[in-house]
């Protein structure tokens, strides 16, 4: 018995001995890929978190007057588009007159109204803050407008938004009329035009880059407490006796909207205050803009004289100019910025920065166009030029060199005249090197021209490299 006890033992040792080993190598197993599958997890979590959240796929709807389109109505095209939209949809609008209120609501982003023209494809309606609603009540200046946007990332190009209703007076009640409503986040506007008087344009909220814009009004036309930039448009006052821009909405120290307008243009008719502060701490700023004689004195509004808004609004002014520039700094809570205090709103205008490292002199551009057919040439817009100097802002490597520098800041590193003719025996001089810019020594020399808006419009234009819209399509 004795051996065959042992023979048992031992059979037992061994069959625990294995049973142990694949335990340990099962746990083993376990552990390897619970940590693979965590590593992979993670992994997987990091990249959806890297990955861009946008539209998927794009589609193009028509819309025509004429019946020769998917649809005959704006709003009807909108419609159409399912809710919870994630698709790109670009609304292609014939030319016309479009009369009707179009409101695009929260659940459909991603829009696109695409016109014709801002002369030639028009959306129109005549709604008054004190006209009466479906319910019966007055509709209030929010509702009157002749198109509303809730939804975010919309955009429209080349199209104008119109109220039609008469001018009011300064005083009368109730005549509030908003051409368009912009609510949601991250739009953008191209070439559009928006007409109206009183409260045309109702920048609500939400962050908005308006472009090539064309906005009319009387009375506040612009307002709202949207946190947007005005690049290069016009705006264009019909007040009859006294009329203002813009009225900005924002109520505490940490919100971060404000209104900035840069490099556009100030016309029509006036008095006319440049910014009222509609909210405690409303923010307005002017950078690069032009303004013709109109600014009443003083320049800004602080809406009610009584509230001490003079003490927490922030309106500035930075490089403008123009017969009525020097009123946009008639009172004294509107500061006069320099370029630190200016920066943080017009940062999205400065493009690229010229640093120069010359150790005794040095030059930035240098040209080489040859002959008066080619059409070439280099533009600096909203550019910014530092560094060490002295230095030559350009030179005439060819015959018929061309550059411009507009809207351009210019650090203390000028050369005396500027400018360089290259060779000084070959006759450059007489031909085209171009300065606008109110940066003095640029313009130090004879041939280097100051030039008015309207000769420098062709070189400061998009149109001047974007012939065939090949420049961000969203630009186009």
């Amino acid at each position: 018995m004795a051996p065959q006890l042992r023979s048992l033992t031992c059979s037992l040792s061994y069959l625990l001995s294995v049973s142990l080993l694949f335990f340990i190598f099962h746990c083993l197993c376990f552990r390897f890929s619970f940590v693979a599958a965590c590593s992979n997890s993670t992994e997987e979590q990091h990249h959806r978190h890297r990955k861009w959240v946008g539209p998927s796929g794009h589609k193009v709807i028509t819309v025509s007057l004429n019946g020769h389109a998917q649809f005959r109505s704006v709003q009807g095209a909108v419609d159409s588009i399912p809710k919870n939209n994630n698709m790109s949809i670009v609304i292609k609008i014939a030319p016309g007159y479009y009369r009707e209120k179009v409101v695009v609501p929260a659940t459909k982003p991603y829009i696109t109204f695409k016109g014709a023209g801002r002369d030639v494809t028009v959306i129109e309606w005549h709604d008054r803050a004190s006209d009466r609603g479906p319910d019966g009540q007055q509709l209030r200046t929010y509702q009157t407008a002749s198109v509303t946007v809730y939804a975010n990332h919309f955009s429209a190009r080349n199209i104008s938004f119109t109220n039609t209703a008469p001018a009011p007076m300064p005083g009368m009640q109730g005549w509030q009329a908003v051409a368009f409503r912009i609510s949601g986040d991250k739009a953008y506007f191209s070439g559009c035009g928006f007409y109206g008087a009183q409260d045309t344009l109702c920048d609500d909220a939400g962050r908005h880059y308006f472009k090539e814009c064309y906005i009319e009004g009387s009375i506040d036309f612009i307002f709202g407490n949207g946190r947007s930039m005005y690049k290069d448009c016009e705006l264009h006052s019909i007040a009859s006796r006294f009329g203002s821009i813009a009225a900005h909405g924002r109520t505490c120290p940490e919100e971060k909207t404000g209104f900035t307008f840069v490099g556009c243009r100030v016309t029509g008719t006036g008095p006319l205050y440049v910014g009222r502060a509609m909210g405690q701490y409303s923010r307005i700023v002017y950078a690069y803009t032009y303004f013709d004689a109109l600014v009443a004195h003083g320049g800004w509004d602080d809406w009610d004289h009584k509230s001490n808004k003079s003490k927490t609004a922030f309106f500035g002014v930075y490089n403008c100019y123009g017969p009525g520039a020097a009123a946009t700094t008639g009172v004294s809570w509107a500061r006069a910025l320099d370029y630190e205090s200016a920066h943080p709103f017009i940062a999205k205008s400065f493009d690229c920065e010229l640093h120069s490292i010359a150790s005794r002199f040095g030059s930035i551009a240098a040209h080489g166009r040859t002959c008066p057919e080619e059409k070439t040439g280099f533009t600096f817009v909203g550019c910014r030029v530092t560094g060490t100097g002295p230095l030559y802002v350009g030179r005439a490597m060819g015959q018929y060199s061309r550059i411009v520098y507009a809207y351009t800041y210019f650090d203390a590193l000028v050369a005396h005249g500027g400018w360089d003719d290259w060779d000084h025996k070959s006759n450059k001089s007489k031909y085209v090197l171009l300065a606008y810019t109110r940066a003095a020594a640029t313009t130090g020399v004879s041939w280097a021209r100051a030039l008015d808006y309207e000769s420098a419009h062709p070189f400061i234009a998009k149109s001047f490299v974007n012939g065939r819209h090949w420049i961000a399509p969203r630009d186009a």
